[in-house]
């Protein structure tokens, strides 16, 4: 009874954390093979480099800086 306590306590702590994270900014990546531009959070491999380091706040690369 005591270790079912425990770990619900645990799990609702955990849960409780994630609500302080944030949204991944996103990116412009250039492929290397055709010079086509996708705005991502993540690349899409070793045929995309990253075209700037500037983040941005939405999917369409548009609006400058780290989501809040």
């Amino acid at each position: 009874m005591i270790i079912r306590k425990i770990a619900l306590l645990v799990a609702g702590l955990s849960v409780s954390w994630m609500a302080f994270a944030s949204m991944a900014p996103w990116y412009l990546w250039e492929s290397k093979s055709d010079g086509h531009l996708v705005c991502s959070q993540f690349s899409y491999g070793p045929g995309w480099v990253l075209l700037n380091s500037i983040p941005y706040k939405d999917a369409g690369c548009r609006v400058q800086g780290r989501p809040g």
